[in-house]
Order: C-alpha cells, then structure tokens, then sequence
C-alpha cells in the first residue's frame, strides 16, 4: 500500500514514520523548501549538527516538491494531480497541513476576529482587549504548552484578581500592534502571529516581567527546543533520548 501525506510538519513526519514501521511506500510534498514545517527546521539529512549520520532510512524517502515536484492540484479516483500535469497513483492521501483557529461560540459583541490566522485584538496573545475579563488561553504553538498555559493563566490572574492593573486599552493596542510588525519585520507570516518557537523564551519572561510574576525556567524552553530538533534529525529514535535537569537553566543527556 502506497501513501500519500501533504505537509512535512512536525504532524506529517509523524504520521510517516508510523506508516514506516509497517513497511508500506510513503511519499511527503510539502510546498516549502524545508522539512519539519514553519519553525527552525532544515531539511540537511546526511549528516546531523553534531557531524554523525543520520540513522534513519526515512530520510531516504522522503522528498519536497520544490523544485523537483509541482504543488498538488487535485485529488484523483487513483491518486494526485499535479499542476505541472504529471500525475500519481496513491492508495490513501493524509492531509497535515496545520489548524486554522475559529470560534463560532463567540458572539460579535466580543470583539474578536480571526483573519488568516491572527487572532485580534489580544493583549499578550492572551487578553482580549476590548472584554479584559476574556483570555484566551493556549493560542501560541511551538511552546512549552503545559507550562506556557499555566503562566498565561497567572498572567490573567494577576489582573483579575487587581494584584496588577493593565494599560489603557490604547496602550494594549499600541503594544500587539508592535509586537505584530515586528514579527512581519523578522519574516514571519500573518498566518504565524501566535507563534512562538525560538521566541517562546522572550515570549515567556515578557509575560512574567508584565505583571510581575515568575517565568519559565530556562531549562524547559531549552528542552523544548532540543527535543524539537531531535525529533526532525531522528524521527525514529529521538523518544529514546532521556535527559537529566542540572538546574534551572541547564540539562544533560542521560542517554541518547
């Protein structure tokens, strides 16, 4: 049996990886010149950062379609189209190209819209700045999520509970509006608004330095990102790796 997956995020490679084990033929497009989706990832498979092989075979089978193959057009009764005219046969086609945010419970009188993505107005990805007693909680990706959900939950805390009192709604305003051209100034997307990545950790002692409570330890953000990385350079084995804690700041391989 032969597949066919749609994105090479981290949900496609995933998915690929299980349909390895049982030994069926897989074939990933992904529109973007890299693997491992919008984050930090690169798709150098011979070799890993630390200079060793990669020591999977997966990586032998998987393949972008830019610039060798065309964005697919169309689904078949046999397979895909695609838009240079060439088609293939495939037994089943998984989709993991990503979640787009909606909210049909709220009505308009809440002040919220989503466009491409990004939704607004929100003070810290989380306040909404027109009903500041709302927050949404866990709308950044590419985080720590327990720990990020539970600091965004103090975060919210502190205002509700009058320990802090936030900015005039114009200042809250000013500010997801910044910190919003900034991220279009450093490349990023509109679709990429809430997320974070390798902007988890600022993201997290902004949240913390605002309203005056701890963050993260920076050991976990560290964590995060290693253990992302591994799971692009080994998908097969990285959930192998044990890691130690030192400190709040520092960990160690247990084994790898």
């Amino acid at each position: 049996m032969s597949y066919c997956i749609i994105g090479a995020g981290m949900a496609g490679l995933a998915a690929a990886r299980r349909v390895l084990e049982i030994g069926a033929q897989v074939t990933i497009f992904e529109r973007m010149d890299q693997l491992g989706g919008t984050w930090i990832y690169t798709d150098e498979v011979g070799v890993d950062r630390y200079g060793l092989p990669v020591h999977t075979s997966m990586y032998r089978g998987l393949r972008t379609n830019l610039p060798k193959e065309s964005d697919v057009s169309m689904l078949t009764e046999t397979g895909a189209k695609f838009t240079n005219g060439s088609e293939e046969s495939f037994d089943v086609v998984v989709y993991c190209t990503g979640f787009r945010y909606n909210f049909p419970f709220l009505g308009a009188d809440c002040g919220i819209e989503v466009q491409d993505n990004h939704v607004q107005p929100l003070y810290k990805h989380c306040i909404n700045i027109n009903h500041p007693t709302m927050a949404f909680i866990g709308l950044p990706f590419y985080v720590c999520a327990a720990q990020m959900m539970d600091l965004q939950v103090r975060f919210c805390l502190a205002y509700l509970t009058g320990r802090q009192h936030l900015p005039p709604a114009h200042e809250m305003l000013d500010d997801a509006a910044q910190e919003f051209e900034d991220r279009l100034q450093r490349g990023y997307k509109k679709r990429h608004a809430h997320m974070m990545g390798p902007e988890q950790g600022r993201y997290y002692d902004d949240l913390a330095k605002t309203a005056q409570i701890e963050t993260i330890p920076l050991v976990m953000t560290k964590l995060h990102n290693e253990s992302s990385q591994r799971f692009v350079d080994d998908l097969i084995h990285f959930r192998e790796d044990v890691f130690r804690i030192v400190d709040d700041e520092y960990f160690e391989y247990v084994k790898e």
